[in-house]
C-alpha cells in the first residue's frame, strides 16, 4: 500500500487519455481524523447501537422495556 503514484499504471492511464496527478500532504489531517473516528466508533460500538435503536428495542432505563 502506498500513496501518490505507487499503485497507478501511469503509462496505461496516459494511453487511455486519463490524467494522473498527485497532491502530497493534502489529506494527511483528514485521513488521521477519519482513522481516529473509526477507532472511536469501534470502541463505542456505534454501529451496534445504531442498529439497536433503529430496531425499536431502545429502552427508557437499562433493563426496562417500555413496549406494551
Amino acid at each position: 500500500m502506498g500513496v501518490g503514484f505507487d499503485n497507478i499504471d501511469v503509462a496505461a492511464a496516459t494511453a487511455h487519455g486519463i490524467l494522473v496527478s498527485n497532491t502530497p500532504g493534502v489529506l494527511d489531517d483528514t485521513t488521521a481524523d477519519f482513522a481516529f473516528a473509526l477507532l472511536l466508533a469501534a470502541a463505542r460500538r456505534v454501529t451496534e447501537a445504531d442498529a439497536f435503536v433503529r430496531s425499536g428495542m431502545e429502552t427508557l432505563e437499562p433493563g426496562i422495556d417500555d413496549r406494551s
